[in-house]
């Protein structure tokens, strides 16, 4: 009798345990849905003009991020780059610039500049897909 009843307790731990297995995978990922829907709204290319600069961001859905400034000087183009991270909260996005390069025509080729890290916020407006910097340059998504 003794026996039977243990092997009716072991039978009925491994049945329940095998129940909270299979619950215990059914988790929601609803949450990891939404961080990708609000990554990849800003992830992309954008485009502003500042001072007659033809300014291109580009957003990765690392979480990098590059910023690539034009001027046009008769038929020469100053060329400007920087790459870094971004982060998102609420509205606005936190950039930190820490590779800087700029252009040189004559080789065919991006040099790197010495220079410290920069951050720079700058505001994203979802209704209207702008994204909008400290110098009220708006960029709209391409």
């Amino acid at each position: 009798m003794r026996v039977k009843n243990l092997c009716w307790s072991v039978l009925t731990f491994m049945v329940v345990a095998l129940m909270g297995m299979s619950f215990a995978s059914c988790g929601s990922d609803d949450d990891d849905d939404v961080k990708k829907e609000e990554v990849s709204a800003i992830v992309g290319t954008w485009q502003g003009t500042k001072n007659k600069m033809a300014e291109t961001l580009i957003f990765n859905s690392d979480g990098t991020c590059s910023e690539e400034s034009v001027l046009e000087v008769g038929s020469y183009q100053l060329k400007n780059r920087q790459t870094g991270t971004y982060i998102e909260k609420d509205d606005k996005i936190i950039i930190t610039f820490d590779k800087f390069e700029e252009w040189d025509p004559t080789k065919g080729k991006w040099y790197d500049v010495e220079k410290d890290k920069e951050t720079v916020e700058m505001t994203y407006s979802k209704t209207d897909n702008k994204i909008t910097d400290s110098d009220s340059v708006t960029y709209t998504k391409k």
